[in-house]
C-alpha cells in the first residue's frame, strides 16, 4: 500500500533488520558505494581481472553473488576508464540469480546512444534496456547532456519498477528535496536544440578530440594511455615520472583536470567537449612542459597526501 505510510515504515524496518548484498566492479562511482550506506547494505567490489585495470571477468561477478544478494551494479562509461562492463553477461546472471541489475550511464548514456547511431562504433557491446536483465539506467545530461549541472536521468524498464523506486521516498521519490528547476529547463531546451543528429555530431566530435589528445601524449615520452576506453574520457599515466607535482603545475596554469589513484601514483584524468576546440595541442605543450620542470621519478616509498584525489575509496583486494 504505497498510500499508507506506516506499511512503508514497517517495510523498511523489516528490511533494515536484514543482510543484504550489491555486487559490483571495484571501479563503480563512489555514489554508489554511498547508496549502499544509506540503505544499509553490503557492497560487494569485484576486482579486475589481474594484469589489466579496469576489465571484469563475469565469472567474478557470479562467484560474488551471495545468498544476500539483492542486486548487481554495471557500469556503461567508467569512471575515469570509459570503458563498458560485460552488461551482457552480467544481465544473464541477474536473470538466472531473479537479482536486479542496474547500469550507470551517467557518464555514457548521451554519448553511447549516438556513437552507435553514427557508425562511429560499430560493434559496441549492448549495455541498455536491449540486454533483457537491465532494470534500470542512469544517465547525467550535465555532461555529454551538454547541459550545465545538475541534471540527471533515471530510466526504468516498466512502471512496476518505477512504484518501488518512489517508495524509498514519497511522493516523489527523491532524497534530495526541494530543487530549482532550472536545469530541468535546460535540459528540455538543450534536448529539444540539438536533437539526434545534434547529439550524433557532438558525440563524434568529442571523440574525434580524444584521438587528437591520445595522438599528441604518446608523443610525449614516458607517458601513456589506459586502454579500452569506448568514450569521451582519457586516462594519462605514467609507470617512471611521478605525475602529482606534473598535475599541481597545469593546475596553476590553468588547465583544470581531475586525478586518480589507478595507475598508481596517480594519473591524470581528462574528458574532451566541444569547448576543447584548438586547445589539444596547447595542452600537450603544457603537459610536456610541467613534465620537463615539475617531474620527479616515482618513489614507491613517499607517503601519500590524498592530493586531489577523486572518489576513491582505497579498498584492498
Amino acid at each position: 500500500d504505497h498510500a499508507n505510510p506506516y506499511a512503508l515504515i514497517e517495510l523498511i524496518s523489516q528490511f533494515e533488520k536484514e543482510s543484504h548484498s550489491i555486487v559490483m566492479p571495484l571501479h563503480s562511482h563512489y555514489s554508489l558505494y554511498k547508496g549502499c550506506a544509506l540503505l544499509g547494505l553490503e557492497p560487494i567490489a569485484v576486482f579486475p581481472k589481474a594484469g589489466t585495470i579496469h576489465e571484469i571477468d563475469p565469472a567474478d561477478i557470479r562467484a560474488a553473488v551471495r545468498d544476500d544478494t539483492i542486486g548487481l551494479v554495471g557500469t556503461a562509461g567508467t569512471w575515469p576508464f570509459g570503458s563498458i562492463d560485460p552488461i551482457e553477461a552480467m544481465g544473464q546472471i541477474a536473470e538466472e540469480k531473479d537479482l536486479y541489475f542496474h547500469v550507470d550511464a551517467c557518464f555514457g548514456g548521451f554519448i553511447l546512444p549516438f556513437l552507435e547511431r553514427s557508425g562511429y562504433h560499430r560493434n559496441l557491446p549492448l549495455w541498455d534496456f536491449r540486454v533483457p536483465g537491465v532494470c534500470s539506467i542512469s544517465a547525467d545530461l550535465h555532461k555529454n547532456g551538454m547541459v550545465p549541472p545538475p541534471a540527471s536521468s533515471l530510466y526504468f524498464r516498466d512502471r512496476k519498477t518505477i512504484d518501488y523506486a518512489r517508495m524509498i521516498s514519497p511522493p516523489f521519490g527523491t532524497l534530495s528535496g526541494t530543487r530549482s528547476t532550472g536545469p530541468m529547463a535546460a535540459a528540455w531546451t538543450m534536448l529539444n536544440a540539438l536533437g539526434i543528429e545534434g547529439y550524433m555530431a557532438v558525440a563524434e566530435h568529442c571523440m574525434h578530440l580524444r584521438e587528437e589528445l591520445i595522438e599528441a601524449v604518446n608523443k610525449i615520452p614516458k607517458l601513456k594511455i589506459v586502454e579500452g576506453g569506448m568514450i569521451n574520457l582519457a586516462v594519462v599515466y605514467s609507470e617512471e615520472i611521478d605525475l602529482k607535482p606534473v598535475s599541481r603545475s597545469l593546475i596553476e596554469q590553468g588547465w583544470m583536470h581531475v586525478v586518480d589513484r589507478t595507475p598508481p601514483p596517480v594519473s591524470l584524468c581528462l574528458c574532451t567537449m566541444p569547448q576543447n576546440d584548438d586547445r589539444i595541442q596547447d595542452f600537450a605543450d603544457a603537459l610536456c612542459k610541467a613534465i620537463e620542470t615539475s617531474g620527479k621519478p616515482i618513489n614507491p616509498g613517499a607517503e601519500d597526501d590524498g592530493y586531489g584525489i577523486y572518489g576513491n575509496l582505497d579498498l584492498e583486494p
